[in-house]
């Protein structure tokens, strides 16, 4: 029995050029949008693919038996609420049990300096082009977006990258490549600003806060995981409860003075009306292919991965991808001894509290689902005698 792999250098990069690829799906250049797609689809297929050679092979772990078994559970609950509701979403469910599979594949994967370095470079190539592109557009400083579909889908991008442009700072020795490394860091930070992404913005809050815990009260971090999942269901409420109050039209006045925008962005009506829908189905949801665009006039998703994950599989489904997070949770807190375990922790409480705002750990956003949990992985030692 093997917990960790050692991939292949050759699928390694495999792996990476794949998940690269993937974001070019959210171009509206229709050429690398369709590259995208299929970059999308070879990618959930060819984890599966990799993760199965690897278990036939004997790379399990007991050290992930709270994974497999939440995991389990989940992708039984999701195929339960499939049958119940005759759902035809047989690509999408496919889709989703891949995700997970390659959520424990990355857990096990180990990535050496090379690799942090070598995509390092890639990211500070594209990071460069994007500040061409900013210069063309004479260097607005209002929802900057570049050929991405929306200032959003160019935001979460880059806040991905700044994982491995900070992992492949660290990564290099050479005093001019991290002083390289830094200022693509620089740069990527003052596009990200001027995406004028709140929820991506409120992320990387959240990362330095993690960060400082981290650094300074340490004994505390444990109680990070409830305080984020505690914020993500009483923010629910009392958003959609705050709507044409003194109080939320005091905090909408904060928000156009910070931000230009209003603090109700509409989420509050699609937020109401999905809860609404809910309740018809409790217990196991509506099936996979449920969603909320039905449900409000402008036909949104429900900008939330909590409560898609409700409308989908129900109160049993909710309770058990709860578990899931957790159980990812109490691995990272035992790999808080090296860089890439601390940078993955924070980053995932940042993640959380993003998957309030937007839905990308799974359907609707792969592309960005599939980066997310690679850097949540990435962090996680299996070999840590503490991760048992």
């Amino acid at each position: 029995m093997n917990g960790t792999i050692k991939l292949s250098r050759v699928t390694h990069i495999y792996i990476i050029l794949l998940l690269l690829l993937n974001i070019f799906s959210l171009s509206t250049v229709e050429s690398l949008r369709s590259i995208g797609r299929l970059s999308i689809q070879t990618s959930l297929i060819s984890f599966v693919i990799i993760f199965a050679v690897y278990l036939m092979r004997g790379y399990y772990s007991s050290k992930l038996m709270f994974v497999y078994i939440t995991v389990f559970l989940f992708i039984k609950v999701q195929i339960i609420s499939f049958i119940v509701n005759n759902d035809s979403g047989y690509l999408l469910l496919f889709n989703v049990i891949a995700t997970f599979i390659f959520i424990i594949l990355s857990v096990q994967v180990k990535w050496d300096r090379y690799l942090f370095i070598g995509l390092g470079y890639v990211i500070s190539l594209l990071i460069i082009l994007l500040f061409i592109d900013w210069n063309t557009a004479q260097y607005t400083t209002h929802r900057f977006q570049s050929i991405f579909r929306n200032p959003n889908a160019l935001a979460i991008f880059i806040f991905c990258s700044l994982y491995y442009q900070i992992m492949a700072a660290y990564a290099v020795k050479k005093i001019a490549l991290k002083i390289y490394f830094l200022l693509i860091l620089s740069v990527s930070i003052v596009l990200l600003l001027f995406t004028n992404s709140r929820s991506v913005l409120i992320a990387i809050g959240i990362i330095i806060i993690v960060t400082i815990v981290q650094m300074y009260k340490p004994r505390i971090l444990k109680y990070l995981f409830l305080a984020a999942m505690f914020f993500n269901a009483s923010f629910l409420f009392i958003y959609v409860k705050l709507y044409n109050t003194a109080i939320g039209d005091f905090i909408n006045n904060i928000s156009l003075a910070l931000f230009d925008k209003n603090f109700f962005s509409g989420r509050e009506d699609i937020w109401y009306n999905v809860w609404q829908h809910i309740e018809q189905s409790f217990l196991i949801g509506f099936g996979i292919s449920a969603n909320a665009r039905s449900l409000n006039e402008s036909g949104y998703t429900t900008h939330n991965q909590y409560l898609q994950t409700f409308l989908e599989t129900g109160i049993l489904g909710f309770i058990v991808f709860v578990f899931f997070l957790f159980a990812i949770w109490r691995l990272l807190l035992n790999s808080q001894n090296s860089l890439e375990g601390r940078l993955s922790t924070s980053f995932f409480i940042g993640i959380l509290i993003y998957s309030s705002f937007e839905l990308t750990l799974f359907q609707n956003n792969f592309q960005i689902g599939l980066l997310q949990w690679a850097i949540i992985a990435t962090g996680i030692d299996l070999r840590n005698k503490r991760n048992n």
